[in-house]
Order: C-alpha cells, then sequence, then structure tokens
C-alpha cells in the first residue's frame, strides 16, 4: 500500500501541471497558424508545453513505484482536474452527462487499485 502513496505524490503534482498545460494550449492554440516560425512568438503555446512536459517527468517518476496497468489509469485522473480548470478559466459548461462520466472514471480508477 506504500507504493500508492508514492505514485499519488508524484501523479499529483503531475495532474496539475498537465491540467494546466492543456489550458494554455487551448488558450493559444486560437491564434496557431500553419507558419511554424509564428509558433515561437505563441508564449501560451511554449509555457502550455513546457508544462505538459514537466507533468511528464512526474508521471515518470511514479511509474517504479507500482505497476503500469495501476499508475496509467490513475493518471486518468487529470480529467477530473481539467474539467475544474476548463469550468473556472474557460468558461465551459459541464452538463449532467459530464459529470456522471468523471464519477464513473473516479469509480474506474479506484477499482483498478484495488
Amino acid at each position: 500500500m506504500i507504493n500508492l502513496v508514492y505514485i499519488l505524490l508524484y501523479l499529483i503534482p503531475g495532474i496539475i501541471l498537465g491540467g494546466y498545460g492543456s489550458l494554455f494550449l487551448k488558450k493559444g492554440s486560437s491564434k496557431l497558424t500553419f507558419n511554424l516560425k509564428k509558433w515561437k512568438n505563441n508564449l501560451e503555446v511554449i509555457f502550455g508545453l513546457v508544462l505538459f512536459g514537466s507533468s511528464t517527468i512526474f508521471y515518470l517518476l511514479a511509474l517504479p513505484y507500482g505497476e503500469l496497468s495501476v499508475v496509467y489509469p490513475l493518471s486518468s485522473l487529470s480529467y477530473i482536474f481539467i474539467s475544474i480548470v476548463s469550468m473556472w478559466y474557460l468558461d465551459e459548461k459541464m452538463t449532467k452527462l459530464k459529470w456522471t462520466g468523471i464519477v464513473l472514471i473516479m469509480i474506474g480508477s479506484f477499482l483498478v487499485v484495488r
């Protein structure tokens, strides 16, 4: 059971970084063009990629403490965080169906850990 504590200690910061990375990628995506030279000026996309990449490092740190079949489903808890962040910062609407999906993700993650 102690391995689960280490896994969560690494995954939770990774989930938060990945969630905010996704937020910045979403915000910066509205300014993207097919001109790759202009991408270097899109600070939101660059910051989003840095945050998203940082979340991958935390995911890698969690992997030695558990089986991939446990760690990877736990990383799906990021959907919950991303949904909350998108409501706060992007004014996205959450329907009952979306909340049902999030609850099912939480139940599924709990069952995999058990």
